[in-house]
């Protein structure tokens, strides 16, 4: 502090700049401490980070595997669909003709049978390479049971290796079977049949015709991944 004179007295010089000292090592005390506050925040901001992107990454690919397998289910329900629409016509024809085409051993002309195989068909059951007969009441197989869809036969297969690599697991192959079980007949309304138990209203008298016969088709399809679809339809046989 200056005296009178207007000299400064620095007899507590030394006490001060170890105040100054004390007080800069305090700063620099803060200074580390806040250091390391700023690290474990940072590291708390990665590790919240990570997890997020973690998550989304695991959402993502949760997607994309539903996705596939929707689009997997898709074409194992399109290739159940496309063979049980084609047994459809190959049981009116060969409920027609009573036969089957010369393409597959049969005796009618492919022509005037119809139905025109594409490559991959295969009839499963067969008697001297020829298909056998559906059209026959007792054309079932002896343990068949269409309640039960496990004791059902297939009769009819199509297998399309799209890609060529040998195997039916891929996108782009098709696999499906169908099996036709021959349901009783029923009489017609209006034939001559059914007028036996009475006239059921005018127009409804005709004489013409005589029973339609039923067919129960049920197809399954596969696809990538294991995918598979079933559908099934009562085909009626109209004459």
């Amino acid at each position: 502090m200056p005296t009178l004179d207007g000299y400064f007295d620095y007899s507590n010089g030394g006490t001060m700049m170890k105040k100054e000292q004390s007080a800069m090592r305090c700063n620099h005390t803060v200074s580390r401490h806040q250091s390391g506050y700023v690290l474990v925040t940072s590291l708390l901001f990665l590790l919240v980070l990570t997890m997020v992107a973690v998550v989304s990454t695991q959402t993502t690919t949760l997607e994309l595997r539903m996705s596939a397998n929707n689009v997997a289910k898709g074409r194992a329900l399109e290739s159940s669909e496309a063979l049980r629409h084609f047994a459809g016509e190959v049981v009116d024809a060969h409920t027609f003709h009573q036969g089957w085409p010369v393409s597959l051993g049969g005796g009618i002309q492919d022509k005037e049978f119809g139905v025109t195989f594409p490559a991959g068909i295969n009839f499963v059951n067969k008697t001297d390479g020829v298909p056998n007969n559906m059209y026959l009441l007792g054309s079932n197989g002896a343990g068949e049971n269409p309640l039960d869809p496990s004791t059902l036969v297939n009769d009819i297969t199509y297998q399309v290796d799209g890609n060529g690599d040998g195997d039916l697991d891929d996108g782009v192959d098709i696999s499906a079977s169908v099996s036709i079980y021959r349901l009783p007949a029923t009489s017609a309304k209006g034939s001559n049949i059914a007028m036996v138990s009475g006239y059921l209203g005018l127009g409804r008298s005709a004489a013409g015709g005589g029973s339609n016969i039923y067919y129960l088709l049920r197809s399954t399809g596969t696809s990538a991944g294991g995918a598979r679809a079933v559908t099934a339809s009562e085909y009626r046989y109209v004459p």
